[in-house]
């Protein structure tokens, strides 16, 4: 999911106490031997998704993304699904 501004309240609330140890990794962009550690270790042992910043900091608490709202969301047969137009065929 990628949100942009300043605030992510309005897709997700806070996961409680569980949180991506920022100790242990702190930027998405720095080493990823340990960033891929880090992530099946925090996976393994809690729920949530981890926010990262366009600079690629995490940030330190998990969160739960919230469903859309319904009103938002694309009504089904609102809008005629893409075609694909040739891929179908033999060559």
């Amino acid at each position: 999911m990628i949100v942009s501004g300043t605030s992510i309240e309005r897709y997700a609330d806070p996961m409680g106490t569980n949180r991506w140890p920022i100790e242990t990794c702190r930027n998405v962009f720095g080493d990823i031997g340990t960033f891929h550690r880090t992530a099946a270790a925090t996976a393994a042992r809690m729920d949530g998704a981890v926010i990262a910043s366009i600079d690629g900091v995490l940030q330190p608490q998990m969160v739960r993304i919230k469903e859309p709202d319904r009103e938002r969301r694309p009504r089904r047969g609102a809008r005629p699904s893409p075609t694909r137009r040739g891929w179908d065929r033999d060559t």
